[in-house]
């Protein structure tokens, strides 16, 4: 069976150092997390909204493959973010429907207008 994709929304959590954009977090844990995750072939996408500008209410998103929602969350629960109070998330189950068709043998995209 093929894994479950969960779109993890990072926001603001209650230790989030007020006034200061996303780049300057202290998210060096999250980061390294995020890196390790990505290397195990866990973390499919991730990074930051801009928000135009890296603004203190930019948050992020993570895309996560996993079996379930119960370990999807046990692993974003890992985090340093989530679990130091920096983030907090919410989430959803995600079937990428258009991944299919550009992996698709015969797929040929056609020119944009």
């Amino acid at each position: 069976m093929p894994p479950i994709y969960f779109p993890f929304e990072y926001l603001p959590g209650p230790n989030w150092i007020q006034g200061k954009p996303v780049m300057e977090q202290p998210l060096q844990g999250h980061v390294g997390y995020m890196l390790q995750l990505h290397a195990q072939g866990i973390l499919a996408w991730g990074g930051a909204f801009t928000g135009g500008s890296f603004s203190a209410e930019a948050g992020g998103l993570n895309i996560i493959a996993a079996n379930n929602l119960e370990d999807a969350c046990r692993i974003m629960n890992a985090d340093p973010a989530i679990r130091d109070g920096i983030c907090v998330y919410k989430v959803r189950p995600w079937m990428p429907l258009l991944r299919a068709a550009f992996q698709a043998e015969n797929y040929v995209p056609s020119p944009a207008s």
